[in-house]
């Protein structure tokens, strides 16, 4: 496979081949036919649901995760940046349900659902800085014996973006894509909290910062981030139970004894709630970030997770006689003599440029990177009947049939209206994903789903 780029006359300027690098995506079940009561069990992981990776990129191993170096996980070749996702349903009955995540003998993200009456799920997602030969873990912890008969986990690592033309006079290199990190290693300590004032969170300090530098600790209540860029924010702490009591989640770099408005949750309290905050947000260079809790009744609270992750390129590499140029990841670009083609935000008749008849659904676009690569994304609202299983079609318009497709839908505010999708098939005109809600809600609710396809020769 090749791409082709044209001057603006349409004439073939240049051909170069893709980048060597291959995304990685899989996606397993974490099933366990009779949990044991009140006790954390490792989770071997089952079927792979679906994929796209290349040979060994990952696979399951019968031993060497968990704090015991004897237990079952997963195991990622390649080093680099994954998205970890996990989404789990207890047995009816249980007041509480837990589900940990460990990387090795370290516990990186725990979550910790509890009720009195209803059924239990848990959900988490979060960017992981892997090194080859890294193997995933997960336990799950229920109050009452019984099966888990809904578990998924997931695992993507992103990619680079294709490689540019070389420059007949020597252009300035790639800027590459560093990866910016920092990440609270173990839990803060319990703060308490007075009614109804808001508090900074602090963590334990001691952090992972990459690269050097990059990330300064303020105490152990704040973060300073040195450069500006957009960067995605991530949070999650465990408010102590006080029955009845609101309690709230920010982070952000607005003030450190108030509401930040970067990412928040909320929740009620019962038998202890952790509350888990993500988003992405712009930080300005030298900007403090963060991590502040409220509870409309006196209580404690412990931030047990904190990471801030710089999305796009890194800072700029030196000028090289003829280096390759790359896109950036969020920039203007210069094409000189290169014509980009981008069909954007069609209506639902036909395009102008494809001649296909597209939906008119909201944030839809078309890329095509020359020939013959091209991406396309959009969003389209579903009714999602109580638990009953079904299917929606998507009209993709990119003129042949998909290599790659997903999609998603959440509900943040309601984890019981949570749904899952499985990409079922895909024609040169067609996208079909089936759908069924894994939460324990039964009304009837309208959701956004959001979706995303490759096409390639």
């Amino acid at each position: 496979m090749t791409w082709t780029f044209y001057n603006a006359q349409g004439q073939v300027k240049q051909t170069v081949k893709p980048p060597a690098f291959v995304p990685q995506y899989a996606r397993y079940q974490m099933l366990h036919a009779s949990l044991p009561a009140s006790t954390y069990t490792y989770i071997t992981p089952g079927s792979l649901l679906d994929s796209d990776m290349d040979s060994g990129a990952m696979s399951v191993v019968a031993t060497g995760g968990g704090i015991l170096a004897d237990a079952p996980g997963i195991k990622v070749r390649d080093a680099g940046v994954y998205n970890v996702s996990l989404s789990a349903r207890a047995p009816s009955g249980a007041s509480q349900f837990k589900a940990r995540l460990w990387l090795f003998d370290q516990v990186v993200f725990e979550t910790d659902n509890s009720t009195t009456t209803g059924l239990q799920s848990t959900e988490f997602s979060m960017s992981l800085k892997l090194a080859a030969g890294s193997i995933l873990t997960v336990q799950y912890f229920c109050s009452i014996t019984g099966a888990i008969t809904m578990g998924q986990l997931a695992i993507s690592r992103a990619g680079a973006g294709p490689q540019g033309p070389v420059g007949a006079q020597g252009v300035k290199g790639d800027p590459g894509s560093n990866d910016y990190v920092y990440r609270a290693n173990t839990w803060g300590a319990s703060t308490a909290l007075a009614a109804s004032v808001w508090k900074a969170l602090p963590s334990a300090g001691g952090g992972t910062i990459q690269p050097a530098g990059a990330f300064t600790e303020v105490g152990l209540d704040a973060v300073t981030v040195r450069d500006a860029g957009y960067y995605e924010v991530s949070a999650f702490a465990y408010f102590t139970a006080v029955v009845g009591a609101s309690c709230n989640l920010s982070i952000g770099g607005n003030t450190a004894t108030g509401e930040n408005f970067g990412a928040e949750a909320s929740g009620v309290q019962d038998k202890g709630t952790q509350l888990h905050a993500s988003g992405i947000i712009y930080i300005n260079a030298g900007q403090t970030i963060w991590v502040t809790g409220i509870s409309t009744a006196v209580s404690n609270v412990q931030l047990r997770g904190f990471s801030i992750v710089r999305i796009g390129a890194g800072p700029a590499g030196p000028t090289g006689p003829q280096g390759p140029t790359s896109f950036p990841a969020a920039s203007n670009l210069n094409f000189n003599n290169f014509k980009a083609i981008q069909l954007g935000y069609p209506t639902n008749s036909q395009d102008a440029a494809s001649k296909q008849y597209v939906d008119d659904v909201t944030l839809e676009q078309i890329v095509n990177f020359g020939t013959p690569t091209k991406i396309a994304w959009g969003s389209i609202t579903q009714s999602v009947v109580g638990q009953t299983a079904g299917t929606f079609t998507i009209n993709h318009g990119m003129g042949a049939a998909p290599v790659w497709a997903t999609c998603i839908a959440f509900d943040l505010a309601d984890p019981t209206k949570m749904v899952a999708v499985n990409w079922r098939s895909a024609t040169s005109t067609q996208l079909v994903f089936s759908y069924k809600r894994i939460g324990a809600a039964t009304t009837t609710d309208t959701h956004t789903f959001y979706w995303a396809a490759i096409v390639q020769p």
